[in-house]
């Protein structure tokens, strides 16, 4: 099966918006304080990464069926050296596949350097996820326990050559 990364445009905006729903409501059963966005339309930040440098927003595609997405920023977003991939998801019919890792190893060809992403501490298959990501990267991520408004999480820093 083929992977694909395609850049969203406002075009794509009702795909974002339904799968945002499904990935916030999913989230929000690791969260330990419910605080933050439960829906697209809650999200705060969806329009900017239509209109502010170094947002970037991907769906994820196989055989050209969308099959989730990626919300990446870069150091101009974050204001550090570290790009973060500050969402991402995949549907549950197509996890377990290699969509997702076909998908973050496009984002890391594409924005080679130095990378951070926090995981919710009680969401496990999302730290195997990334922790295999980032070692089939080539990278050993450098994990910590830190708190968010809504819990506890992993944070994960890693560079990618």
């Amino acid at each position: 099966m083929v992977t694909e990364l395609q850049p969203a445009s406002r075009e794509h905006e009702g795909f974002i918006r339904s799968h945002l729903d499904a990935y916030l409501e999913e989230l929000s059963a690791y969260r330990q304080i419910p605080v933050g966005a439960t829906d697209a339309e809650s999200y705060p930040w969806l329009d900017a990464y239509w209109t502010e440098p170094g947002r970037h927003m991907f769906i994820i595609r196989s055989n050209r069926d969308g099959v989730g997405f990626a919300f990446v920023r870069d150091s101009r977003s974050t204001g550090s050296p570290a790009s973060e991939i500050a969402e991402f998801y995949i549907e549950p019919r197509a996890r377990r596949k290699g969509f997702g890792q076909a998908a973050v190893s496009e984002i890391f060809r594409t924005f080679p350097g130095s990378w951070e992403l926090q995981v919710h501490i009680f969401n496990t298959s999302a730290i195997e996820f990334w922790t295999t990501v980032a070692q089939a990267a080539s990278a050993t991520p450098i994990i910590e326990e830190v708190s968010g408004n809504d819990g506890r999480r992993l944070q994960f820093n890693f560079t990618v050559k």
